[in-house]
């Protein structure tokens, strides 16, 4: 396998999802065995002297190793096609079985890594003294096991993943309980895909835009205006290039109480390269894709078909406008909301709203 190449054997090349380094970049996890890997290290560096310091951000595979004779949880760091060293042993452990099923479903998971060389001096107890040599590190930004990717499945729409950033806290989730609690594992926490929509919310005197948030097509909660403000550009911008705007989320709690917290850049902060990113196929992994030509520390892409001009965007279809929000009061007099999809008969409610199964990733 060649770490640069954009397709494997082993997989579609995924990025694991560290939710903070973008904004806290910190190499947390420590990789073994540098020191018999000082010649692919290396290789890495494009063959740094004897005297040089060097340090180098790249991405690196996580590769497991079933039937490796020292340790069956053995799990291999690879950087650009060169074996740089493996997860602890305690730590293989703990990430063997989900990295694992990451392969089963078809992707190779990358990490971004941290490699540094320099000189320092050893105690060699040949020589009885302090001898100077060239030594290596390998350290990788990783989050906790049932962390490493999205629980549910991708966009079943062509999608663009908006870059993290700071959180966004989900406003109304417990209306939405039956449709979170069955994401939540024994950990009380996992990563999914959710997506940003437009809704439209009637007032007194006038009626107000804000973002809806739903995952797997499902209403869980909606952004509050203010936060909204932030967002909807991101959704229009994409809605008019016929995609859908996903962003990491993170979903918290037990079948008694949960909440949604969002991880993404606001409208504002987006790159400029970000605009260039393609379009992803629905219900695919290309989105998640990790730019393996870079090698210095730098935001995410996609893959897919490149995005299409304005010229090229769906002409306006009634059944595409944002839903419009009712209120109504039940018998119990609990104020229900109902969703009103422009150009359908179709009507859904809180109490109404049909439930699917998830095709689990991790």
């Amino acid at each position: 396998m060649k770490t640069g190449d954009h397709e494997s054997k082993e997989g579609l090349p995924f990025a694991v999802w560290t939710l903070d380094y973008q904004t806290n970049p910190w190499a947390n996890q420590e990789v073994a065995g540098e020191s018999y890997r000082m010649a692919e290290i290396r290789r890495v560096l494009d063959g740094p002297s004897e005297a040089e310091e060097r340090e180098l951000w790249t991405w690196a595979a996580l590769v497991p190793e079933p039937t490796n004779r020292h340790d069956p949880n053995a799990v291999a760091v690879i950087c650009q096609g060169e074996r740089v060293g493996y997860l602890p042993r305690q730590d293989a452990v703990r990430y063997a079985l989900y990295i694992t099923r990451l392969s089963a479903s078809g992707l190779m998971p990358y990490a971004r890594a941290r490699i540094w060389t320099g000189r320092r001096e050893q105690w060699v107890d040949e020589e009885e003294r302090y001898v100077e040599r060239l030594i290596g590190n390998v350290r990788l930004c990783l989050p906790e096991p049932h962390m490493l990717g999205p629980t549910n499945s991708p966009p079943a729409a062509p999608y663009v993943l908006i870059p993290c950033g700071p959180t966004i806290q989900v406003t109304g989730e417990d209306r939405y309980l039956p449709d979170l609690a069955p994401l939540l594992q024994t950990e009380q926490e996992c990563l999914v895909f959710a997506t940003l929509h437009e809704l439209v919310l009637p007032t007194t005197r006038t009626s107000r835009m804000v973002a809806e948030v739903r995952i797997d097509g499902r209403r869980v909660g909606q952004l509050t205006p203010k936060m909204s403000s932030e967002v909807l550009p991101v959704v229009s911008y994409l809605a008019q290039k016929g995609a859908t705007a996903a962003v990491r989320a993170v979903v918290k709690g037990n079948r008694l109480k949960a909440e949604v917290i969002l991880h993404c850049v606001r409208a504002h902060q987006l790159p400029r390269e970000w605009f260039d990113i393609p379009v992803a196929a629905a219900e695919s992994m290309a989105g998640c894709q990790p730019d393996l030509e870079s090698r210095t520390f730098d935001t995410d892409k996609g893959a897919g078909r490149p995005l299409r001009d304005a010229s090229d965007a769906p002409q306006s279809d009634p059944a595409a406008r944002p839903p419009v929000a009712t209120t109504q009061t039940s018998p119990t007099h609990r104020e229900q909301v109902e969703l009103v999809y422009p150009g359908s008969t179709s009507r859904g409610t809180t109490g109404t709203r049909s439930r699917g199964r998830a095709r689990l990733l991790l």
